[in-house]
């Protein structure tokens, strides 16, 4: 008894292969770059941009916008 391998695309409607190849010719119109090339502009980019994360020096208590106002008590 052998299995026949089906094709994918043949369980497909008309609607639902028009929005795979819609979704194929957007993904090709896409600029590619090296990996090498993407990581060396993204180390760049945060070494440029370390001073000013906030995640990394932390936030001026007084421009913190998340702060306490007050203490809250509820009765």
């Amino acid at each position: 008894m052998s299995e026949v391998e089906e094709d994918p695309f043949m369980l497909m409607n008309a609607d639902e292969l028009k929005i795979y190849i819609a979704q194929l010719q957007r993904e090709s119109a896409n600029s590619r770059i090296k990996t090498s090339e993407g990581s060396k502009d993204l180390m760049s980019f945060i070494q440029e941009n370390t001073a000013n994360d906030p995640l990394l020096t932390g936030i001026d208590s007084k421009t913190n916008p998340f702060i306490e106002k007050k203490d809250c008590i509820i009765f």
